[in-house]
């Protein structure tokens, strides 16, 4: 980071350097204006630096009576979005030696000041990048450039894309570049509708410059793809911005995704999670302003992409029920460009990873779990752990930050698919979602959501009960069995069923069985309509009586009772299909195995709670807010800390993002606040930790292994 010599030492080089042969004044030029700066400045290279003549002004920053002055500004970090500090520097044209110093003035400042135009005088160009590159995106026509994305109805997603600027020198053409790069994607890549997409950039279709290239200034194209026709035409000013939101809060329903994305600059309040976004003509948008008009629109899911300056502020106000929030950086951060690209970084691999490719034609494998398509988290995971800006000293890091709510949404909310508004679904083993196939599982046979109790008490899993021959009278028992709903509506009450079997042997192998109990198979099918109200997010739990088979207690054997679960929109299942692939690829049916034992089982019930899943979840590349407060990786461990003593049934699970590898996981016994788990440590890969308490994921933390 350059920094500012003593003042002493500038008017010293100033004396030597404009000191004319003969006579007190020299007249400086252009020339000499710079050569004083560099003379304050021990190095200007990788510094942005203006110039204007100004006459006398009468803000206070001159002293002087009459004369003309250079004003100098110094943007003393062009690789960091705004706001950040910066200096104004003005110094008379003819400087007088009898009054020295008192001449030239510096201004601290956090945004390229608006009253003064400049030209510029020596831009940092960082090598390699092409300033005149723009992104062109070939259309999807036909062959699927994602890997398998599933198309839904395209015509639900909507998108608002917002680049203020600021005013002109503060629109650099990346922010331009990251924009149409977004927009190509939506429209190339995944077939939204243009209708569909609002862009408000800079000063919209108005003809004047607005945009800074290189030594110039321009007027920025309103065409975001290269088809010669204007996509925008909306000046992202505040009043445009608040027309938009109504627009849409008039138009979507729950059936609908909205996308916000957000490029330029930010700023906020110091020692607060304050935080606003910079319009055009330097208009602020404070977070809770743009929160307050959000809450209007009825849209079923809502996803923002934020990659200004401070941005991590703004989640605090954004998150809420079936929102995902992605940022660039910390609430108290800058964002940064790319170093080798006219794009800013995060935003930059966000993008590349939503759309499967960059923009220069390489294919990125985002998807984590080959699930088919690149989630939201997926693209939020790749682009951490492609930023160069998350180490560094500390006014040059930023830490790109993630909230979901409700927990998993953002694993499996993209722009391919639409979410079902109600969604029942049944855990296969502890770590299932619901939304992805168990790829890192062979256990299928193991639900935590199918449980057994001789006596109606209502004991979780954890306290499931044997039906053995020593019980008696052993005429029936009680089969409990609990549904959740990830959908972003309630479910209310009906329209669905649910069917349980119970079958006197392993459906999916019989060879291990005595030969006398291999073909005789025997199925008990009830069916319940499943007419309990789950809220979205929640779970519900629901208990049924059973009648215990008779040959269950006169058998000389000891085998396995397998219990299936399955959720169905119809009162008839067809058992034949459940194959142990279709419990692996399915959410809407569980397995539970038992063993008929001689022997009475010692069981000591331990009571646990049946609720909904934890509302929120926000992880920042830094750290972690919840249950995890500390994870370390060593060489072929990781040690996790909690914030306080564990709970009953608590374990941790953690596992590569990138790439993928096998799910380890450790209980944690109840009262110890640590744990260490043993893993295959894979250098400069993301790894994402669950904290899971009675089978429900409860926090999460990723972590990049150097």
């Amino acid at each position: 980071m350059a920094f500012m010599k003593k003042v002493t030492l500038l008017l010293v080089v100033l004396f030597c350097t404009i000191l004319p042969m003969n006579g007190q004044v020299k007249v400086l030029s252009e020339t000499d204006a710079l050569d004083v700066l560099t003379s304050y400045y021990e190095n200007t290279d990788n510094m942005n630096i203006y110039i204007a003549s100004v006459e006398r002004l009468s803000n206070g920053y001159v002293n002087d009576d009459d004369g003309t002055y250079w004003s100098l500004f110094v943007d003393e970090f062009p690789m960091l979005g705004w706001e950040h500090p910066c200096s104004q520097f003005f110094v008379p044209k003819n400087y007088d030696i009898r009054i020295g110093g008192k001449q030239i003035e510096s201004v601290q400042l956090r945004m390229p000041p608006t009253d003064i135009t400049y030209d510029m005088l020596h831009t940092y160009q960082p090598e390699g990048i092409n300033i005149n590159d723009r992104p062109i995106l070939k259309k999807n026509t036909g062959v699927k450039r994602l890997p398998s994305p599933v198309y839904v109805d395209s015509t639900h997603i909507y998108a608002v894309i917002i680049s203020g600027g600021g005013s002109i020198m503060a629109n650099h053409t990346r922010y331009w570049n990251d924009c149409s790069f977004i927009y190509q994607t939506l429209v190339n890549t995944y077939g939204i509708p243009k209708s569909n997409i609002t862009a408000l950039i800079s000063d919209g279709d108005n003809p004047a410059k607005d945009q800074q290239l290189g030594y110039e200034y321009f007027n920025s194209s309103t065409d975001l793809d290269g088809d010669g026709i204007a996509d925008y035409h909306y000046a992202a000013t505040k009043s445009n911005v608040v027309s938009v939101f109504n627009n849409l809060a008039n138009q979507l329903t729950a059936d609908d995704h909205l996308f916000v994305y957000v490029i330029d600059h930010g700023g906020w309040i110091d020692g607060t999670k304050t935080a606003y976004l910079w319009l055009w003509n330097n208009e602020k948008l404070y977070d809770t302003e743009l929160a307050k008009i959000i809450d209007n629109i009825p849209a079923g899911y809502m996803s923002f992409l934020l990659g200004q300056c401070y941005s991590g502020g703004f989640i605090d106000n954004l998150e809420g029920q079936n929102r995902v929030v992605t940022t660039a950086c910390t609430y108290y951060q800058s964002s940064h460009a790319h170093k080798s690209k006219p794009y800013d970084e995060f935003v930059y691999n966000w993008t590349s990873a939503i759309n499967g490719y960059d923009i220069e034609g390489n294919k990125i494998e985002a998807d984590n779990g080959n699930k088919g398509y690149v989630s939201l988290e997926d693209a939020y995971g790749y682009a951490f752990l492609h930023n160069t800006w998350t180490t560094g000293t500390v006014d040059l890091v930023e830490n790109p930050c993630y909230s979901s709510t409700p927990v998993i949404l953002g694993r499996k909310l993209s722009f391919g698919r639409t979410l079902p508004k109600i969604d029942l679904y049944i855990k296969v083993d502890s770590y299932d979602d619901g939304y992805r196939p168990l790829t890192f599982s062979s256990v299928n046979w193991n639900s935590p959501d199918v449980w057994v109790r001789r006596v109606s008490d209502g004991y979780d899993f954890d306290s499931m009960e044997t039906i053995d021959q020593d019980t008696a009278p052993q005429d029936s028992a009680y089969l409990y069995v609990k549904v959740h709903n990830r959908g972003t509506d309630s479910y209310a009450g009906n329209g669905n069923y649910l069917h349980l079997f119970l079958t006197n042997r392993d459906i999916f192998d019989t060879t291990y069985l005595p030969p006398s109990m291999q073909n005789r198979f025997f199925t008990h099918h009830y069916i319940l309509p499943l007419d309990m109200p789950i809220p979205s997010g929640a779970a519900k739990t629901i208990e049924n009586r059973f009648k215990v088979p008779s040959n269950l207690f006169n058998a000389v054997y000891d085998y396995d009772v397998s219990i299936i679960a399955a959720i169905s929109d119809s009162s008839n299942f067809n058992l034949s299909q459940v194959t142990s692939d279709y419990l692996m690829n399915s959410n809407d049916i569980g397995l539970q195995k038992m063993s008929v034992i001689v022997k009475k089982p010692e069981v000591q019930p331990n009571d646990s709670l049946i609720g909904p899943m934890p509302d929120t979840l926000i992880y920042c590349g830094n750290g972690a807010v919840a249950k995890l407060q500390s994870v370390e990786i060593g060489s072929n461990s990781m040690r996790v800390v909690l914030d306080q003593p564990a709970q009953a049934n608590t374990s941790v699970v953690a596992k590569a993002l990138t790439p993928a590898v096998k799910v380890e996981s450790i209980d944690i016994p109840e009262g110890q606040d640590f744990g260490e788990l043993m893993i295959a440590r894979k250098p400069e890969s993301l790894y994402s930790v669950d904290l899971v308490v009675n089978g429900e994921i409860v926090d999460s933390k990723t972590i990049l292994s150097r």
